[in-house]
């Protein structure tokens, strides 16, 4: 590059380390000060500032000149009038020094009383506020004045893009001066995370996460950490490796009150020179070192320690094999945490200067002196414009929907759905479980259906089964599988009568007893029922067969557990909920997952949704049913609840259907024969008569004929057990 001058002297540099340069056609009065042209071509926009249009600045412009000058202006008739301001001009600077540290702290009384133009006005009498409407031309100036002060000096910059930028601007051009070395080290350092914390998508793979409050019901405690090992980023998910290794996946938007109390820590390399300016992000009780402490790296060793002598005067050593909590210390997202002599606010557009703005936080945490940087300084006075209120989103909608549902104002409440789309009446059973299935399946990640009565579960499951087929997101290929359910009408007392007991049931025995030769924690099938003695007969898993009268063993008896067995079908893909707990797997009882493989041996290889993978081996109680449709809506927040109401049904607070639709996080859909037999109870009076005169009316279940429940009742025959599924019987 050929320099302007008498020598006309040129140099050489590389672009990728010189970044002070722009282009030189247009400039501003205050960086033409040193300058001399033949011709100057001064433009002058009347409307501007009153800052930036006076008697010394026009002065400036047109004494650059050798030759001639000429005025470009948008008013001629207003220019005279403009010029005749007058500023005082004390040094040869395009602002008027700042005033003493006195005259700040009366600015900020009155803006911290709220008399917001009386404060403003105060700063621009001092010369503390500046107008750039030009964002490059701002940042500039706040790298110039950084850079003439930069010990103790500290900048205060909202925006992250922004903050990154002035760092770099601000290493290159203390790298020119000589207060920064020119050779930098690479570092690990330990970076904090505030910032998009919800959203899976913002998270890396070995990111920390701290959890000041625990995940409940993901076996994350009170100031557990774990290590992100997978982001799902379409599904918003996070995998999370817990100390013990066990892995659990959550939606961090669903957890927001443990989310934002998380840290979130991430290693990086950074660069840093010897006179870097850096700040302190994590608390050292060892070093005496605070959040938000400041300092300047004197020096870095061969093995990279860092000595760092802090702005109260302390030296200290970060070792390299701990964690270094540390940050650039040029720019910061607030000042809450900074104690500095000098801050420079740089920001776009402020809003209202007032006692609540970040832009007073920053200014009453300025020992000295402190100066504005902004776009629109008429903006830190002027009140905000009121916006045109958002309309609701729909997820605003839903909550108020429930929250009327909620003060039993149901007719209300059921009107405001009808009106939301939610809610879809169909008389003929089939249309209903069909309209609901493909809801369904358009976006099964999230969704549960719920259903009061067993039989419309049934045919909500089959049709969803059917429809997320078509999608192709279950396999075509069923196997039936041998599973039980716990009978949970039985209880301690029950157990002592045989009578209660039914052929093909299967015991599961946690307590041994060594008199009869059954082990502990295992299984055997009732193969035979004496009510006169109140004996049973029970085969063992070796084929060997006892009896026994449950009646004298308490403890071998109340620690049991009776099972039903049933044959149902199921394939690759499809949802799973788990009845009863497997504590050896880690499974717990209404877990959700999703079945991957299904072995030769029918075996089963299943994702839980807590991203935990389990292999269920043939010889196990398979205590599971398909995942689709429940009863109740406990121990989840489901994404989406899709309700299939088979028969009328008041939607009142104390009701099931109510309690499910109100565990929905994001949206519901009501599947009913009428809307009105929601609230009004006439109408429901009337379709419950009609229904028993009628039953096959809304009782009919073509599909439930060609498939008769697997799970059989006490007056049933058990199904013949294929042994090489007998949970080792």
């Amino acid at each position: 590059m050929k320099l302007d001058g008498k020598n006309e002297r040129t140099v050489s540099f590389d672009p990728a380390q010189m970044r002070q340069f722009d282009h030189g056609y247009a400039v501003t009065s205050h960086s033409s000060q040193s300058l001399t042209a033949d011709r100057v071509l001064v433009n002058i926009d009347t409307d501007g500032p009153r800052g930036l249009i006076n008697t010394r600045l026009a002065y400036v412009a047109i004494s650059r000149a050798s030759e001639d000058a000429r005025i470009y202006t948008n008013d001629a008739a207003a220019l005279g009038g403009r010029l005749a301001t007058d500023v005082s001009k004390s040094a040869a600077v395009e602002f008027r020094p700042p005033s003493s540290a006195a005259q700040l702290a009366q600015a900020i009384d009155l803006l911290r009383k709220n008399e917001t133009a009386a404060g403003v006005e105060l700063l621009e009498r001092q010369g503390r506020i500046r107008e750039y409407p030009d964002s490059k031309e701002r940042l500039a100036a706040v790298v110039q004045d950084f850079a003439a002060q930069p010990g103790k000096t500290v900048i205060v910059a909202p925006n992250r893009a922004e903050r990154q930028e002035l760092t770099q601007l601000l290493r290159a051009e203390l790298k020119s001066t000589g207060a920064l070395a020119p050779e930098d080290r690479k570092l690990w350092v330990n970076t904090l995370r505030t910032e998009g914390r919800f959203t899976a998508a913002n998270y890396e793979r070995e990111d920390v996460i701290t959890f000041k409050k625990g995940l409940e019901g993901h076996g994350i405690s009170d100031g557990a950490s774990g290590i992100v090992t997978g982001v799902d980023a379409r599904r918003n998910l996070l995998t999370v490796q817990k100390s013990d290794g066990e892995e659990v996946t959550y939606n961090p938007a669903r957890f927001r009150a443990e989310t934002a109390l998380a840290t979130v820590q991430r290693d990086e390399r950074r660069e840093f020179a010897i006179g870097e300016r850096i700040q302190f992000t994590a608390p050292d009780k060892e070093l005496g070192v605070r959040t938000g402490d400041l300092g300047t790296i004197e020096c870095i060793t061969g093995n990279r320690t860092i000595e760092v002598r802090l702005d109260n005067g302390k030296t200290v050593e970060l070792n390299p094999t701990t964690p270094r909590h540390i940050d650039y210390g040029y720019a910061v997202d607030g000042a809450k945490a900074v104690s500095a002599d000098r801050i420079l606010v740089s920001i776009k557009t402020a809003p209202q200067l007032t006692s609540e703005s970040k832009v007073y936080n920053a200014l009453s945490a300025a020992k000295q002196d402190a100066v504005i940087y902004t776009a629109d300084a008429g903006a830190l006075s002027r009140a905000p414009v009121l916006a045109s209120p958002k309309p609701p989103t729909e997820i605003e909608q839903l909550r108020a929907t429930v929250a009327t549902l909620g003060k039993n104002e149901t007719r209300a409440g059921v009107e405001m759905l009808d009106g939301q789309g939610r809610v879809h009446e169909h008389r003929d059973s089939g249309e209903r479980a069909a309209s609901l299935a493909r809801n369904f399946a358009a976006n099964p990640d999230g969704a549960i259906a719920f259903a009061d009565r067993p039989e419309e579960r049934d045919r909500l499951t089959s049709a969803i089964r059917a429809a997320l087929k078509t999608e192709g997101i279950v396999s075509q290929q069923e196997q039936a599988l041998l599973t039980s359910r716990p009978r949970m009408d039985l209880t301690g007392d029950d157990k002592r009568d045989v009578r209660m007991y039914e052929l093909g049931n299967v015991i599961h025995y946690r307590v041994g007893n060594e008199k009869l030769g059954i082990e502990k924690n295992s299984t055997a099938q009732v193969t035979a029922i004496n009510r006169k003695s109140n004996r049973i007969t029970v085969q063992r898993a070796d084929g060997k067969s006892v009896s026994y009268n449950p009646n004298p063993y308490q403890g071998f008896r109340e620690t049991s557990t009776v099972h039903r067995l049933g044959v149902d079908r199921f394939a690759e893909g499809d949802r799973i909920r788990f009845v009863g707990p497997d504590k050896e797997l880690g499974i717990r009882r209404l877990d959700f997952g999703t079945i991957e493989k299904i072995g030769e041996a029918k075996d089963l290889t299943v994702r839980l949704d807590n991203g935990k993978r389990v292999e269920i081996e043939p010889t196990r109680l398979r205590q599971f049913e398909h995942g689709y449709v429940v009863r109740e809506v406990k121990g989840f927040v489901p994404d989406r609840v899709l309700a299939g109401l088979a028969e009328p049904s008041l939607l009142h607070r104390s009701s099931d259907s109510y309690a499910a639709l109100s565990r929905a996080s994001q949206d519901v859909a009501i599947y009913t024969v009428d809307q009105r037999s929601m609230y009004d109870p006439r109408v429901r009076v009337q379709q419950v008569e009609a229904i028993s005169r009628a039953p096959e009316a809304l009782h009919s279940h073509p599909e439930k004929d060609q498939q008769p429940s697997a799970h059989l009742s006490i007056a049933q025959k058990q199904p013949e057990i294929d042994n090489s599924q007998g949970f080792g019987l």
